[in-house]
């Protein structure tokens, strides 16, 4: 954010963000869009843990702190976070970390959050196996861009591992690793070309060099996808609520469902609202459009 005005999510639409920045602040709420860590520090050198729950939780529970210290009496005490895609990944972990800030915390709402990392990925590697080439060199391309930035987190985790040769096949884990400098455009446009010839010369991706079989019984990569990644794995008794849409490629619906039944199954009380017509990014803009998000702050806000 620090580094882009416009949009808080580089997967959101930037009209939306900054209508939804709008309502706030003109609701007379302080809005505070904090860089996760990793992001937007002066060097460059420093990785970023990508959906790693409690890296991102304390970005956010951190700079709430920081900001209610400089606005002193001009901020209220109280506080709630929203978020979309990652932002909602972060929102989660926010709401299990909340206490760390020592405030009046009042709830999260999280559209579309990232979860349940390895269901997502074994559905959508599924759902692409038998399409053209053409329509899997773009799906896969998505899915590889996400698993690079994967590496890349528990790199930043465990910085001595070999993360990406672990994950990746020769030589695309070359092409892995440019996820510690490159944003999302770049790293699926670097994942496409190399697929792209491949198809071309042979007429398919069989036997294209992809990840590597097996990569998930990796202890590193077992300890990201089970615990450093998932969010509402312990009780949070604070007000949630999720936004999931029934036509999400990215988060799939059925990651999300899962997600609450787990957190439902530990007594955490979740409010869920579904749309079969929300995309991923439609769960954030339809809500932002209508009004509905404004209002959902408010309420926490106000109890």
């Amino acid at each position: 954010p620090s580094r882009n005005r416009l949009s808080v999510e580089g997967l959101l639409p930037e009209v939306h963000t900054q209508k939804m920045i709008d309502s706030f602040v003109q609701a007379g709420y302080v809005v505070v869009a904090p860089d996760y860590e990793g992001l937007g520090e002066p060097s460059g050198r420093e990785l970023h843990p990508f959906l790693n729950l409690k890296s991102e939780a304390y970005s956010i529970t951190d700079a709430v702190v920081a900001t209610k210290s400089w606005l002193g009496n001009k901020a209220s005490n109280k506080w709630a976070v929203v978020g979309a895609s990652q932002g909602g990944h972060a929102a989660l972990g926010a709401a299990q970390y909340a206490a760390r800030a020592n405030m009046d915390y009042k709830g999260a709402v999280a559209m579309a959050p990232a979860n349940n990392l390895e269901l997502i990925e074994n559905l959508s590697e599924m759902a692409l196996a038998d399409k053209d080439g053409v329509i899997q060199i773009g799906g896969y391309a998505a899915l590889d861009t996400l698993t690079a930035y994967m590496a890349a987190g528990i790199k930043a985790v465990n910085p001595t591992e070999a993360a990406y040769s672990i994950i990746f096949k020769t030589p695309t884990d070359k092409v892995a690793e440019k996820a510690e400098k490159e944003c999302i455009a770049a790293m699926g446009a670097a994942f496409v070309l190399p697929m792209t010839v491949y198809n071309i010369k042979n007429g398919s991706l069989k036997g294209y060099p992809r990840k590597k079989e097996g990569y998930k019984n990796d202890p590193i990569v077992r300890q990201f996808l089970d615990k450093d990644s998932q969010p509402l794995q312990t009780l949070v008794n604070t007000p949630i609520i999720i936004y999931q849409g029934g036509n999400d490629t990215v988060v799939l619906p059925q990651a999300t469902d899962a997600l609450v039944a787990q957190a439902r199954a530990l007594t955490t009380k979740i409010d869920y609202r579904t749309n079969s017509s929300w995309s991923h990014t439609g769960s954030f803009t339809a809500n932002v459009d209508n009004g509905q998000l404004l209002e959902d702050i408010k309420t926490l806000l106000a109890n």
